[in-house]
């Protein structure tokens, strides 16, 4: 589009200092963006502290909706859409993973989680042992050449897990 504008990062390490930077830039009337290279800006994403921030300034906040693999995956997934819950990631120590999921078991509605491919085999059984044999949907590289929704109950998708090299960033609802 031949947009040039200057560029600064801001990540989970980098988040509060780029936050206090909005003082300035504001001061010199300046208009900023907050944009992610991985989907909408701050499901799972820093930038919280960016945008309490700016309405501690008083900026105007406008969203501009993009892509959102979250409700991708669930429309996509043909899992029911009236009530759902965004879980993020899962905790990566067993322990407290487990928990988690216990307190998620008796919970109807449909649950949106991010999940690294590579944590499938360990975390899908778990999901089976503790939630039971639901209906779920693995939605694999959306918006992506290779998009694909691998739908079925948690014990499929364990199998077809098993069963392929699987790539990629995904969601499992």
């Amino acid at each position: 589009l031949g947009i040039s504008k200057t560029l600064i990062s801001c990540h989970d390490f980098n988040e509060a200092a780029r936050a206090e930077e909005l003082s300035r830039i504001f001061a010199e009337g300046k208009t900023i963006a907050l944009i992610s290279d991985a989907g909408m800006p701050l499901i799972s994403d820093p930038g919280h502290k960016i945008v309490q921030k700016a309405l501690e300034l008083n900026m105007e906040i406008v969203v501009v909706p993009g892509p959102s693999s979250v409700l991708l995956a669930l429309i996509g997934s043909g899992l029911s859409c009236q009530r759902f819950s965004f879980e993020g990631f899962l905790p990566d120590k067993a322990g407290e993973r487990r928990q988690r999921l216990e307190r998620l078991k008796g919970d109807e509605r449909t649950m949106v989680f991010f999940m690294p491919i590579k944590d499938l085999e360990k975390v899908l059984p778990e999901m089976l042992e503790i939630m039971g044999k639901r209906r779920a949907c693995l939605c694999r590289e959306l918006t992506k050449k290779f998009e694909e929704y691998i739908r079925g109950d948690l014990e499929d998708i364990l199998a077809i897990s098993r069963s392929r090299d699987l790539k990629g960033e995904s969601v499992l609802v």
